[in-house]
């Protein structure tokens, strides 16, 4: 009976991708684990390493090792999820691990 269900579950996740809205779900998932306060993230274009200072609605402040301050946001102006910027970071420490 496990075996049943075991395929069941790999067949609905499967199936899940292709509902509407499963790519900003899974993106909105990514930047909710790398912008949490005090975590430590790496802009991959540049290599600089940041700490989460605070986390507004869409936004992040980020400051690094000499003090530049960076704003990181993931909505466009009309309000929508920008899946490009996850993908622009990568989580260096996890401060709540």
């Amino acid at each position: 009976m496990e075996v049943i269900m075991l395929n069941f579950s790999a067949i609905s996740s499967f199936f899940a991708k292709f509902k509407p809205g499963y790519q900003e779900q899974v993106c909105q998932q990514k930047l909710d684990a790398l912008f949490q306060v005090d975590n430590e993230v790496r802009e991959k274009n540049t290599g600089r390493v940041y700490k989460v200072f605070d986390v507004q609605l869409g936004a992040a402040l980020l400051v690094d090792a000499a003090d530049n301050v960076l704003m990181a946001s993931w909505l466009s102006n009309l309000g929508r999820l920008r899946p490009e910027v996850a993908d622009r970071w990568e989580l260096v420490h996890a401060a709540h691990a």
